[in-house]
């Protein structure tokens, strides 16, 4: 196999004037840039694609990077359809896409270990995450290293880029959707509060409540465990006859506990969720929701990216996107 050491040395020149002829560089002189040409056509030398995108400075690939490894892998949820949308997108501009993932429990990994930024090996990086670690943050502003949030995550003081939806309104809408069908006592689960997105869902849902000078004490419940959520809204004096869940998978978990217990869905407990992943229309009954967009979203944090590889200097941009609000037959009116 003819490697460029081959080439230098057939044509008298260094490696690395080979390396510039592949570049494209105008550091070479015409005579020069002809005789290696020449030598590389009499040897047949076959250019390692890499080898040259390395050499100007490109990989032609992204990273994507998600902190939370068992959410990357469900199937028909969050992450997925992102992932499809970021592949999709770059794959028009000609990139190429490399997952990496940041492990869970006591292995979880951040995207700098041991103080290697483990996307490096790519032009840029997009972050998929709830929150992320303002530590990786600060060292991708800090080393200009392009990148793109989608989701949470928020630095003191420094801008940028990062792609979100719009949970506020998406949850007020769906507020305003129960208050219109005649619920007056309506209950907010999320898992964990803590997290970016759920705080927003949050805000949505006591600002819309307030606007409609509604009862929000004790009416939201944070707390992974749907048995523990729904005792927590049963026990209540007047128990909410609406319930928001976090997501569309809550939602349905809600309502199977709830049949358990023998209460039915909806005539006596209309349930919401969130995101329209694609069992929701299909569930017994369909849920009403807000969809999420979230291919939209993967391909709104790609374009972002790839502008900011395309220009030098880019100023921080934040986009977000509307959610939809999707009605079907798990809510009833009273």
């Amino acid at each position: 196999m003819v490697t460029i050491n081959d080439v230098a040395a057939k044509a008298g020149v260094s490696k690395r004037t080979v390396t510039r002829v592949l570049s494209g560089s105008t550091q070479v002189a015409p005579a020069t840039r002809k005789r290696v040409l020449d030598v590389m056509k009499e040897l047949n030398y076959v250019p390692n694609p890499l080898a040259q995108r390395l050499a100007k400075g490109r990989t032609n690939v992204v990273a994507v990077f998600c902190y939370d490894t068992s959410r990357l892998f469900e199937r028909q949820t969050f992450f997925e359809p992102i992932i499809h949308g970021i592949g999709e997108a770059l794959g028009q501009y000609g990139y190429h896409v490399l997952l990496l993932t940041g492990g869970q429990g006591e292995k979880q990994r951040y995207l700098y270990s041991e103080g290697v930024n483990t996307a490096q090996l790519a032009d840029g990086v997009i972050v998929l995450a709830e929150r992320t670690e303002e530590t990786d943050l600060l060292r991708l502003l800090d080393e200009e290293f392009p990148f793109v949030v989608v989701g949470g995550g928020e630095v003191s003081g420094r801008e940028f880029p990062r792609v979100s939806l719009d949970y506020v309104r998406g949850t007020e809408q769906l507020v305003r959707h129960l208050w219109e069908c005649g619920h007056r006592y309506i209950g907010l689960w999320c898992a964990d509060l803590e997290r970016g997105w759920n705080k927003e869902r949050c805000e949505g849902y006591c600002r819309a409540m307030g606007a409609l000078h509604a009862v929000t004490d004790s009416y939201v419940c944070a707390t992974m465990e749907v048995s523990r959520a729904l005792d927590h809204f049963l026990t209540l004096e007047r128990p909410p006859t609406a319930i928001i869940a976090g997501d569309d998978l809550m939602a349905m978990s809600l309502i199977r506990e709830a049949r358990q217990r023998g209460i039915e869905v909806p005539r006596e407990l209309s349930v919401c969720g969130m995101g329209d992943w694609l069992p929701s229309a299909q569930f017994d009954p369909p849920l009403t929701t807000c969809d999420f967009r979230l291919e939209e979203l993967g391909r709104e944090a790609a374009i972002l990216l790839v502008e900011r590889l395309q220009r030098e200097k880019a100023d921080p941009k934040r986009v977000v996107l509307p959610c939809r609000l999707v009605i079907r037959d798990s809510v009833a009116t009273k």
